[in-house]
């Protein structure tokens, strides 16, 4: 009995040495892991003027799906390794469980541009549309490297399946989302584009679109990089998204409402930017309120780096954006 006394307690502590303590997390908030401090760390270097905030939520506003998600992707020996556990994936792949080793990436692109020099993966998947180029240049190394790049949300995530007559206006399209897939699709560094679609018409557009013979132009693609990157300075003019005006003591969402408004006065997607707006409210899960919540207490504006009169363009954009 003495024995198996002492094996036990031998095993209790082995466990409390090798696994983490994850108990207290019953009663206390998570601090910043290691990779938020390396982000605050980076921004201090480059002199940003960034910081991050946490809005903690009960766990009945999660997403079951999210939390599901997180349980399935657990990876147990995550303590033992540095963030993929090769030998585990090569054993797989030899085993026939897949063919080929991909992944997928949100993260900066000089280091998606580190997870392709590693030489393990053949291919990845990112996010690439007409909003969203900051992966561009590492789109075209891996590429040459001979790895297949999958892009995911060609459509910008359902933001430019809205009508824009400033997008359209800068080749000739039938619509938004069909410049959208085009511009995708004329990049000869993409293998594959992976569009969301929710009924049968987008369906049948996305493969006209993509049976089309004709790719975009050079003089094409040159004009929209043009108004791209004219129309990204624009909206850095009027909202960065930094969130120093957080929080609001009102919980006006701020950051959100205003890039709702870039994407309408910015990119002329004004459908879209009604719909995100419309998401703020009592029921926002976040529990973030729309402009007309904003009481114009002022503490808001002394925190803005771009000097930008807060009270005064929120209720411009709940004029713009308010109404049906």
């Amino acid at each position: 009995a003495a024995a198996v006394l002492l094996a036990l307690l031998l095993l209790t502590a082995g466990i409390s040495f090798f696994y983490p303590d994850v108990s207290k997390l019953k009663k206390e908030n998570p601090k910043k892991t290691a990779f938020m401090e390396y982000r605050e760390n980076e921004w201090r270097r480059q002199g940003k003027k960034k910081r991050i905030t946490h809005l903690w939520v009960p766990f009945s506003a999660i997403s079951p799906y999210a939390v599901k998600a997180v349980i399935i992707a657990e990876d147990d020996k995550f303590w033992q390794h540095e963030g993929f556990d090769f030998e585990a994936m090569q054993k797989a792949k030899d085993q026939g469980l897949f063919k080929h080793v991909v992944f997928s990436c949100h993260d900066k692109p000089e280091n998606l541009i580190k997870l392709i020099d590693l030489g393990f993966f053949e291919g990845f998947l990112v996010q690439y549309n007409l909003l969203d180029r900051q992966y561009e240049d590492a789109i075209a190394y891996a590429h040459e490297k001979g790895l297949g790049v999958e892009i995911m949300g060609p459509v910008g995530g359902g933001r430019l399946g809205s009508r824009s007559e400033r997008l359209e206006g800068i080749v000739d399209s039938s619509s938004t989302a069909e410049l959208a897939l085009r511009f995708v699709l004329a990049n000869p560094n993409v293998s594959i584009a992976f569009s969301g679609m929710s009924n049968m018409q987008q369906v049948l557009e996305n493969c006209a679109t993509a049976s089309r013979d004709e790719a975009l132009s050079a003089e094409e693609m040159q004009r929209i990089g043009q108004a791209l990157e004219e129309n990204k300075k624009l909206a850095d003019l009027y909202c960065t998204g930094c969130n120093y005006c957080m929080p609001c003591p009102n919980n006006v969402g701020i950051p959100q409402i205003f890039a709702a408004m870039n994407m309408h006065r910015v990119w002329g997607l004004t459908d879209h930017a009604r719909h995100i707006y419309r998401r703020l409210g009592p029921e926002n899960r976040r529990g973030l309120m729309g402009a007309d919540a904003c009481v114009e207490c002022g503490q808001c504006e002394p925190k803005c780096p771009q000097k930008i009169p807060i009270i005064e363009q929120l209720k411009e954009s709940h004029e713009a954006l308010g109404g049906q």
